[in-house]
């Protein structure tokens, strides 16, 4: 059984929520939507690049987190207890260098 959701129902959810531009709408709102849907897109676009089977682990420093996978790091804070890396999607196998 895979972790992962079905491609193309993900990416037909997300273009779902994309929001039209409207006659009457004011620059406020023409802003949020531009906002809005930039932001879809790029969930899109991640949607479509992510790799089924990629995992990884954290590297941890005594403030940030990096992922093996794709060299990404991140800020901890306390409680962040991620189990996949918000850039590339990698799942983290158990933690055997948690800083603590």
């Amino acid at each position: 059984m895979s972790d992962l959701i079905n491609r193309q129902d993900a990416v037909a959810w997300v273009d779902g929520l994309k929001r039209p531009e409207t006659v009457r709408e004011t620059s406020a709102e023409a802003i949020y939507r531009t906002a809005w849907n930039t932001a879809l897109n790029s969930v899109m676009a991640y949607l479509m690049t992510a790799e089924p089977g990629r995992s990884g682990e954290w590297i941890d420093d005594k403030y940030t987190r990096t992922c093996s996978s794709c060299g990404r790091t991140y800020w901890m804070r306390s409680g962040d207890g991620w189990n996949y890396c918000p850039e590339c999607g990698a799942k983290m196998e158990e933690d055997s260098n948690e800083v603590g």
